[in-house]
């Protein structure tokens, strides 16, 4: 069965490798083309691209999605398009290369529809998410369910995580729909579109950490920003970005933002209500990554200190 995948970002990267690790190689990678990248603008490959190249898949990289890809593709005659976090919109003449034309979307669908379905569960505090395999529509994210599967959310998951733990349920998904494709057995169901919820892509400027926010809250977004942008904060002047951090249950009498204890295990850094936020790994501007005992003995940081202030 010849397919082709569209992909681009991190979880379109995952989905690619596990479908390679199952034996479902696409006959072509569609992803977007190199794009700088980075403090020095230097041009990057894609996620994808980087998967393609160290399994030597054939690749192609159209700027546009127009009338001269259309005949690239079309040469393909493909019986499937895979599409997994490619960041553009396929038009009606790239979905009518082949009969059926699916997404991979990291949600429980309906629910965040969108660019940040990992980022807004894990910001949003959910307990569960899951990932789904629907046709794909003109509307975004809004086709017919072909397969879902459930993921419990743990409260250690990062965006990073959870993002791998979706691409392995999602592959296993496509390779099952593929099989039902081959035997005929494919059937979907419309979505309940009065109950769509959207999952809107994070801004640099949502980065930025209120410590008069509840403990969870702010825990939730060190968890879903990871990735990018990465929440950050200041101490003595200088931004400092918050990699990892968890939520201490406690009963708060301290300001939002004192440092309320350090060990060698994290900074307690009190916040709005609820409890502490334990920081455990951080990334001082222009400087690498440290664990929070490094910070605390190179910035010699001691209760009472004030991160944010």
């Amino acid at each position: 069965m010849k397919m082709i995948f569209f992909g681009t970002g991190l979880f379109g990267s995952y989905v690619l490798n596990y479908l390679c690790d199952a034996g479902l190689l696409p006959d072509i990678v569609v992803t977007q083309p190199d794009r700088p990248k980075g403090r020095g603008l230097n041009v990057s490959e894609s996620a994808v691209s980087t998967v393609c190249v160290s399994r030597a898949l054939k690749m192609y990289k159209p700027e546009k999605l127009d009338d001269t890809a259309c005949k690239v593709l079309t040469e393909i005659n493909p019986d499937i398009i895979v599409l997994a976090d490619y960041g553009k919109i396929l038009n009606e003449k790239i979905l009518a290369i082949s009969n059926t034309a699916i997404g991979v979307h990291p949600s429980l669908l309906p629910a965040y529809r969108g660019a940040a379905p990992v980022q807004r569960a894990l910001y949003s505090g959910c307990v569960k998410t899951g990932v789904t395999i629907f046709k794909i529509v003109k509307e975004v994210d809004a086709g017919a369910i072909c397969a879902v599967s459930e993921v419990v959310i743990d409260d250690n998951d990062t965006a990073e995580s959870l993002i791998k733990k979706l691409a392995v349920k999602g592959a296993a998904l496509v390779v099952s729909v593929v099989d039902k494709l081959k035997n005929g057995q494919l059937t979907s169901i419309e979505q309940d579109h009065a109950n769509a919820t959207y999952a809107d892509k994070f801004v640099k400027s949502d980065a930025l950490i209120d410590w008069s926010e509840p403990a969870r809250t702010i825990v939730n977004k060190v968890r879903a920003l990871n990735i990018w942008p990465i929440a950050e904060t200041s101490f003595n002047g200088k931004r400092i970005q918050i990699v990892a951090a968890e939520f201490v249950p406690v009963d708060n009498a301290n300001v939002a933002g004192v440092v309320v204890a350090v060990d060698k295990t994290g900074i307690y850094v009190s916040a709005g209500i609820g409890g502490h936020v334990k920081i455990l790994t951080l990334k001082p501007e222009g400087k690498r990554q440290i664990d929070a005992w490094q910070f605390i003995c190179g910035y010699r940081v001691k209760a009472g200190d004030v991160f944010g202030g």
